[in-house]
């Protein structure tokens, strides 16, 4: 996917390991497909059906840590 598409996720170099870009026309549509780039590192995540729903509350005071530790708690469960 491309940055021109309107959702979506690149997976990208870095220097010590690998980046990840997210966008969408809105912040859930950002968190959703972050979600989904990261675990197309671990998994075709489009082939994967899914088995449990957890509601998850997590707390930061600015976005970009709010996804962090949002992405965080989605590896932890």
């Amino acid at each position: 996917m491309t940055s021109g598409s309107i959702r979506g996720f690149a997976i990208v170099e870095h220097t010590a390991d690998l980046g990840l870009r997210a966008w969408g026309p809105a912040e859930k549509d950002v968190f959703e497909q972050a979600a989904v780039g990261m675990f197309s590192l671990i998994c075709d995540p489009y082939t994967v059906d899914p088995a449990l729903h957890v509601d998850l509350e997590v707390e930061a005071p600015m976005h970009d840590l709010l996804l962090v530790e949002w992405l965080n708690e989605l590896l932890y469960l």
